[in-house]
């Protein structure tokens, strides 16, 4: 898909997680690990199932893109529980 094309989906939700932790501040290639509890501990709104739109990258095939995903480079860590649900992120300014 290219980037024109491309449907931006988890706006609101990755708008308050950008301004809550500060992530427009950070210099070009500098990076911040974010634990998802704290993140629902911060933004009141977020919940699995709408906050994790933000984080959307295609992975799994989605034909659209998270904000946060679409503004910053992110990388998902999992627990190594069995489900291994995502337990943080690590956000870098592209």
């Amino acid at each position: 898909m290219s980037n024109s094309n491309k449907k931006i989906v988890g706006k609101e939700i990755g708008m308050e997680i950008e301004k809550e932790f500060k992530l427009g501040e950070m210099n070009s290639g500098e990076s911040k690990e974010i634990s998802i509890e704290e993140i629902k501990t911060t933004i009141s709104n977020y919940f699995t199932r709408n906050g994790h739109s933000a984080l959307r990258n295609g992975e799994r095939g989605d034909k659209s893109t998270g904000y946060l995903c679409d503004v910053y480079d992110v990388e998902k860590i999992y627990g190594d529980s069995k489900g291994k649900p995502l337990e943080s992120i690590k956000v870098t300014k592209k």
